[in-house]
């Protein structure tokens, strides 16, 4: 595990693979042997809750040797056995975790400075092999993911862009600003290809996975639907600002969060609700649906993560994931772990359905605005409140 991740909270309800072995590591070094009904105990029938199932062979062989050796009465085999358990735990230990920060690690990279003002919106492009960049200079910045090699750099919004979505051929980027326009860019020619807008400020725009039908969504609360570049329906979602909106892998859903806390979805095709989540009771700031479509991650104002499974119909974690607001939260790949940004200028890393959770601070006390994870969840970039731009990696698994 990387120094810099932080250990789990202490509100966590359970220990992650690294931490239970942490945990064993510490109790076999420290740990005395303890009395239990008249025979000797030894370090591995301590630890047995706290090792994977393929390491909790070894925490029976301690206590089976002990037992034997008390009804033998052979203090010198009860000793060795002990010894050599104790120093199999140790050992283990520290392979398991020396290849669990190994296949965990999120490595950066690169890092740019790429505009002299914050950056609130990232997205890479289906294949990867881009990422485009906006925020408060009102430019659209296209940047190559390997290396980092800015490509293009766009200037059509008149304030500051707060959304990007690649369309799925990865031809045509989506952007949404506050300037109440949503621009269509052709990535060819570098183009608007369509101007449109809303009366108010567009603050979040998602693509569909898959043909020309995208969602644009605005600070009354309004989403408007749109296939094949015309408008299908536009809909009050929120009584509020709406202030991320994103499709279901499918397609068939809409999922969107709003400054009046509520996080709801919907039939895409005829924009009617189907379930909601007061999630807040103040602003939803970001969200994210699993590619199963089985969790859904909430971000608020107060530094708060909350994972929603749906299928139950429920909330089942609440994580004080950063300190300040959360500013972007994704899902990694086809999985059902996360990732979150926040105003303290660290990534946060979970699973959803579990209370796990461990930070990487990429630089304090600089808020981090965006976050963007590639279709694999192999590559995470980070935009932040000074301009900078970062890519990180997920290292191999040895």
């Amino acid at each position: 595990m990387s120094e810099k991740l932080a250990k789990k909270s202490a509100t966590a309800r359970f220990l992650s693979t690294e931490e239970r072995l942490g945990a064993a590591f510490r109790l076999a070094l420290a740990s005395p042997f303890v009395r239990l009904r008249g025979a000797e105990v030894g370090i591995g029938t301590r630890i047995a809750s706290l090792l994977p199932s393929s390491l909790a062979f070894f925490s029976g062989v301690d206590g089976a040797a002990a037992g034997l050796s008390h009804r033998v009465g052979c203090a010198a085999l009860q000793r060795n056995a002990q010894a050599m358990n104790r120093f199999a735990l140790l050992l283990l230990s520290l392979l398991w975790l020396s290849a669990a920060a190994r296949a965990q690690a999120w490595q950066l990279a690169w890092e740019r400075q790429a505009f002299p003002y914050p950056i609130h919106a990232l997205a890479f492009s289906p294949g990867g092999d881009s990422l485009a960049a906006g925020g408060h200079d009102c430019l659209v910045g296209l940047f190559e993911a390997e290396g980092g090699r800015e490509l293009a750099r766009w200037a059509g919004h008149y304030d500051y862009i707060r959304s990007l979505s690649f369309a799925p051929d990865g031809r045509r980027l989506l952007s949404g600003s506050l300037d109440s326009k949503f621009l269509v860019w052709d990535l060819a020619s570098g183009k608007p290809e369509r101007v449109a807008g809303h009366e108010v400020s567009c603050r979040a725009v998602a693509h569909a996975p898959e043909g020309p039908l995208w969602a644009t969504c605005d600070d009354l609360g309004q989403c408007r639907l749109w296939r094949d570049g015309r408008l299908a329906y536009a809909k009050p979602f929120h009584a509020a600002a709406i202030n991320a909106v994103a499709f279901s892998a499918g397609g068939e859903h809409l999922y969107t969060c709003s400054d009046d806390g509520s996080a709801r979805w919907f039939d895409a095709a005829t924009g009617a609700e189907i379930g909601r989540f007061q999630a807040f009771g103040e602003m939803a700031l970001c969200l994210a649906v699993s590619a199963d479509e089985q969790w859904l991650a909430v971000g608020g104002l107060e530094g708060k993560l909350k994972i929603f499974n749906l299928a139950m119909g429920r909330e089942v974690a609440s994580l004080a994931a950063h300190e300040g607001y959360v500013s972007q939260v994704v899902f990694l790949g086809q999985s059902d772990r996360w990732a979150s940004v926040g105003a303290d200028g660290r990534m946060a890393f979970g699973q959803a359905g579990t209370s796990e959770l461990r930070r990487l601070a990429v630089r304090e006390g600089t808020p981090l605005r965006a976050l963007a994870a590639d279709a694999a969840g192999k590559r995470l970039a980070t935009g932040g409140q000074d301009g900078s731009l970062r890519l990180y990696e997920l290292s191999p698994t040895p």
